[in-house]
């Protein structure tokens, strides 16, 4: 593929061995928008999820958590506007970690709800074992994974209702991935899988690669994404 002189674009196929007709069907992707200007010190986008039209991006440089929407345009692009900035006061990082589904965000143990257009602070999620929750998030429904922690909510409330373990004691405070009943969480160049049932999570055991201690192998599940029954690591 090529830019021409005439600013379009020409596409070149190698068909030796093809049997026609050949269907060729290229995607092509464009930046939308610029969400925001920032400073090198804000951070901004360390951090980003996105649910439908909404997008949460942390700034943890300003301790702080941008909400946007988009909106769908007659004609053009869509448009993208702030609508709110999501903070605390407490102490510490805000915005290194962020989560989206639907009307719910989390940022870091914080969890915030949409109410019209105004995003009001719902909970501050705490471990039952002490454990300082500063790890990275992930939401599905009314289910929350930070770090091993798991926790629901019923109405308003927000409960925790499991820690996952590891089959080697190692604590679990890496990248999450929560998709309904199933999550991941990563140890040191692994990962673990579990299954929901009920209120019960049972170990599944855990994604490994045949040579761990390879040097290409050194950042296995520094990044994680689940999507029903397949997992991305």
């Amino acid at each position: 593929m090529e830019v021409r002189g005439d600013d379009s674009l020409e596409l070149a196929v190698n068909d030796r061995g093809a049997q026609y007709p050949v269907t060729i069907d290229p995607l092509f992707a464009n930046v939308e928008a610029r969400l925001v200007q920032s400073s090198v010190g804000d951070m901004l986008g360390s951090s980003v999820a996105l649910s439908g039209n909404t997008a949460l991006v942390g700034v943890p440089g300003k301790k702080a958590a941008l909400i946007f929407l988009t909106y769908e345009m007659p004609v053009g692009p869509q448009l993208w506007s702030q609508e709110a900035e999501l903070s605390t006061d407490e102490e510490g990082s805000f915005g290194n970690y962020v989560a989206l589904s639907n009307d719910t965000a989390v940022v870091g143990p914080h969890v915030f709800v949409r109410s019209g257009s105004d995003w009001i602070k719902q909970a501050r999620l705490t471990a039952s074992d002490g454990t300082e929750l500063k790890s990275e998030v992930a939401i599905s429904g009314e289910t929350i994974l930070i770090g091993a922690h798991v926790f629901v909510r019923s109405g308003t409330e927000w409960t925790q209702q499991a820690k996952l373990p590891s089959d080697t004691g190692e604590t679990l405070q890496g990248p999450v991935a929560l998709s309904a009943d199933t999550a991941l969480a990563s140890g040191v160049r692994k990962v673990y899988a579990f299954k929901r049932v009920g209120t019960t999570w049972n170990s599944q055991g855990k994604l490994v690669v045949s040579n761990p201690d390879s040097y290409y192998n050194q950042t296995f599940g520094s990044s994680l994404a689940l999507s029903g029954d397949t997992a991305l690591v």
